[in-house]
């Protein structure tokens, strides 16, 4: 069975998900803006080409553009019907990276409370693979240095003779 979205919430960091979503539906305007208007201008100069040679009759810009407009409608009302599914797809593409991003943060934010945290583990297909192993390296790390600097801040206790065992184990006894 084919699985659309495994995920719980589809924008896990708005901001960057916002921001990359908003600057592709800016490019995917302007770059079909630039195509239509780039097609009407081949169909403007093969429609001038042709009254040129004879052929045709002499229609105004105004005009022409009209009947582009109406023999290239569906070009349009394509690209406007894949606008959502397009930007459905990139969503969950940049989920691949801002998910492992918020983990990271969310990790980073409990080592500076003092909480333990575990390794981290990404889903599959999620982005970021190699930063998940450096920062699991820094958390054995940091784990190491957290344990060092404790034990060094522990007091020293000092080793029972052994008269002082015996007796604490006859005490013991006695009880």
């Amino acid at each position: 069975m084919l699985q659309l979205f495994s995920r719980k919430k589809l924008f896990v960091n708005r901001h960057l998900q916002g921001t990359i979503t908003l600057r592709f539906v800016y490019y995917w305007v302007i770059y079909h803006l630039s195509v239509w208007h780039g097609a009407f201008m081949y169909f403007f100069l093969k429609e001038r080409l042709l009254q040129l040679t004879g052929g045709g009759q002499m229609r105004s810009v105004k005009e022409l553009y009209a009947h582009f407009m109406h023999e290239y409608t569906p070009i349009i009302a394509a690209a406007v019907l894949l606008v959502p599914i397009v930007i459905y797809e990139l969503i969950r593409q940049t989920h691949r990276f801002a998910g492992p991003l918020v983990r990271f943060s969310n990790a980073m934010k409990d080592v500076m409370a003092g909480k333990p945290v575990k390794q981290i583990k990404l889903r599959d297909g999620d982005l970021l693979g190699e930063f998940e192993s450096l920062f699991n390296e820094f958390l054995a790390f940091h784990h190491a240095k957290v344990e060092e600097a404790q034990a060094k801040a522990a007091p020293a206790v000092p080793p029972m003779t052994a008269a002082e065992e015996s007796q604490l184990v006859a005490s013991n006894a006695a009880m």
